[in-house]
């Protein structure tokens, strides 16, 4: 092969992209294709690309000023996904790559975002979202988020108090576009 593996390998390879749906495999001709997760973070890049642009600058200099990690991110239906991660001035992936995604409930990304929406789509979108526990001071239903939401609408910034991984503090603002959304 091409690749300089061994058969096995590159087929162990193909399997785990084909069942995490990076790649999908073509009935007709056993031919592999781009799956599914593929196409999603493909639009979800393509969706923020022109906002990426417009504050990368901003995301490169608030980084290299505080030395800590910044990150840009954009709701989607289920949670919110990275499309920009700096840290000390430099495109970077320490604590989650570009593309990866945060819950709603636990991170602060995630809470800014749903904080800043109209009561009705939050409580949509809070229904149908998973409450998954990551560690003990993670908000586990809709009713132990909501006073949490309701400060971060208030103050206008979020934070995440070691729900995602112990020793680690995250705090988020939201971005508004001209219209408010």
């Amino acid at each position: 092969l091409a690749s300089g593996y061994p058969n096995p390998t590159v087929n162990r390879i193909l399997s785990a992209l084909v069942r995490r749906a990076f790649l999908a495999v073509d009935r007709r001709d056993q031919t592999y294709e781009l799956g599914m997760r593929f196409m999603q973070m493909a639009a979800a890049l393509r969706r923020s690309h022109r906002l990426v642009a417009l504050v990368e600058e901003e995301l490169i200099a608030l980084s290299a000023r505080t030395g800590e990690a910044v990150s840009l991110g954009i709701p989607e239906p289920l949670a919110v996904r990275i499309v920009g991660r700096y840290q000390m001035g430099l495109e970077s992936s320490p604590g989650g790559p570009t593309g990866a995604k945060r819950p709603y409930h636990a991170s602060a990304i995630g809470k800014a975002i749903l904080s800043n929406l109209e009561d009705r789509r939050m409580q949509k979108l809070l229904d149908r979202i998973d409450f998954p526990r990551y560690t003990p001071n993670t908000l586990v239903d809709s009713p132990a988020l909501l006073p949490d939401l309701t400060l971060v609408r208030a103050r206008g910034y979020a934070f995440d108090e070691e729900e995602i991984v112990t020793g680690v503090r995250c705090v988020a603002v939201p971005l508004f576009a001209v219209h408010g959304e």
